[in-house]
């Protein structure tokens, strides 16, 4: 059966079993799948947007596929925030700083709150729903932002995309290489356990409660995130950015922190021992050590 750029939108297929096959193209934005057998399959450039996913088995399958087509009230409210912070206080090199250029830049952030607030009152909320998903042995790329992902199972060798704002309370990302946006993404509970997350972005993220030990981190972005009660025991976190993060409770116990900027994080009721700080920002915590 060749379903290579398939139209399948808006169709009920629950149970079927696409095992094997390339999907390569199709569009399944809002058809029901729920229950479906779809492992060891190729799903390249496939939108699954609005569609019912819960219960799909896509074990050993490579999926290259958007599962959001939304900007949530939540990121438009933020950038909104964002904007609005920047028309107070805007921000320019000195050597291109005059008065024409200083209210032209008001005059476009000015445009860009409008923008924006008409962004809220139109904006539908398109997302596939994943409960029971299991996505074990995959390798996943896709968009995510603001998808209910609390009740999955990973398990994949590979997840890359954008997860800003999505739900991943209580997940289990252990061993996974992750490569992604979570910023302001609920993780609280979630297990990622020896997991590999290198460069990845968790701004803003609610991280509390967490399970990190033995993972490693390389320049990721903690800045801002809710770290109370973490276990980062173990883990290689060189040169990362903790900036503001709130950490009461967070456990850096034999934890390589070298490099990393810790400025203005909470550094009271943080359990370290034998913690690497070398080179770390600012002094308080270098002399931790």
């Amino acid at each position: 059966m060749d379903l290579r750029n398939a139209n399948l939108s808006g169709m009920d297929l629950r149970d079927v079993d696409l095992s094997g096959l390339d999907l390569s193209g199709a569009n399944l934005s809002g058809t029901n799948l729920y229950g479906a057998t779809i492992t060891n399959a190729f799903l390249s450039n496939v939108s699954f947007v609005g569609a019912n996913l819960d219960n799909v088995d896509f074990s050993n399958s490579t999926i290259y596929a958007k599962f959001s087509d939304m900007r949530s009230e939540d990121i438009i409210l933020n950038e909104l925030k964002k904007a609005q912070n920047n028309l107070q206080n805007p921000v320019m090199p000195f050597h291109e700083f005059s008065v024409d250029n200083f209210n032209n830049r008001i005059l476009a952030l000015q445009e860009e709150l409008v923008e924006f607030q008409k962004s809220i009152s139109k904006y539908n909320f398109k997302t596939a729903s994943l409960s029971g998903t299991n996505f074990a042995g995959a390798t996943v790329r896709g968009d995510f932002q603001g998808v209910n992902l609390s009740n999955i199972t990973w398990g994949a060798k590979q997840f890359t995309g954008d997860f800003s704002y999505a739900n991943l309370e209580g997940a289990d990302f252990s061993g996974t290489d992750v490569d992604g946006d979570f910023s302001y993404a609920n993780l609280s509970g979630a297990n990622l356990s020896g997991g590999i997350f290198n460069d990845v972005n968790f701004t803003g993220a609610n991280l509390s409660g967490a399970n990190l030990p033995r993972s490693t981190f390389y320049e990721s972005n903690f800045s801002e995130t809710n770290l109370s009660n973490v276990n980062f025991n173990g883990s290689d976190g060189l040169y990362s950015n903790f900036t503001n993060a709130n950490s009461p409770g967070a456990r850096f116990d034999f934890t390589n922190m070298g490099g990393s900027d810790l400025t203005g994080a909470d550094q009271d009721s943080v359990e370290f021992s034998r913690t690497n700080f070398k080179l770390a920002a600012p002094l308080s915590w270098r002399s931790s050590m």
